[in-house]
């Protein structure tokens, strides 16, 4: 079990870092390992722990026998930031007004635009498939993930409902964890 662990733990697998909504930090995140998420004041906070989540994911599949995802190959793709845009007249117009009021030109606005909503879109994907997740790993002890918040202290805690006592886990920082019996 060892060797199939060190395996798994030697493997290239992508990290995301990003800041977290309240501005309190940054979470780390590994998208091949569905729910394996982590968080530290600083972006270098949050790549150490998500070192430990990770060994400790693996830990807990390798262990349990679950399915241990390989990492993403990484595709390098050329793209050339150019693409053609077909509007109605009055969203062009609209535009062009909002550009001319920013002092800005009509490409910078519309990168703009698009760069806010594609970072709003992302974070609430990578929250809901981080959520689905935990979900999905959870679901053999017949409990949902009902809330994910942010600590300030470097514990996880489990609410595991009114049957069982709150469990404090040797786990990587920053969540509190509540789940709620099905």
């Amino acid at each position: 079990m060892n060797s199939h662990l060190e395996h798994y733990l030697q493997l290239p697998y992508r990290v995301e870092v990003y800041p977290d909504d309240a501005g309190n930090g940054y979470t780390a995140v590994i998208p091949d390992l569905p729910g394996c998420i982590s968080g530290g004041d600083t972006p270098q906070e949050a790549l150490a722990s998500i070192e430990e989540a990770k060994r400790l994911w693996l830990e807990v599949a390798v262990t349990d026998g679950d399915p241990i995802p390989e990492p993403a190959p990484v595709v390098v793709e050329k793209f050339s930031g150019k693409f053609l845009v077909r509007a109605p007249r009055s969203l062009h117009r609209r535009l062009i007004k909002r550009a001319e009021a920013e002092g800005v030109s009509l490409n910078q606005l519309v990168v703009s635009i698009l760069s806010e909503s594609m970072g709003r879109s992302l974070l609430k994907e990578s929250y809901a498939v981080q959520l689905q997740a935990m979900n999905r790993a959870f679901s053999k002890h017949a409990f949902t993930w009902s809330t994910l918040h942010a600590i300030p202290e470097s514990e996880y805690l489990l609410n595991w409902g009114a049957q069982v006592e709150i469990q404090e886990v040797a786990l990587p920082p920053s969540y509190v964890m509540s789940r709620g019996a099905r």
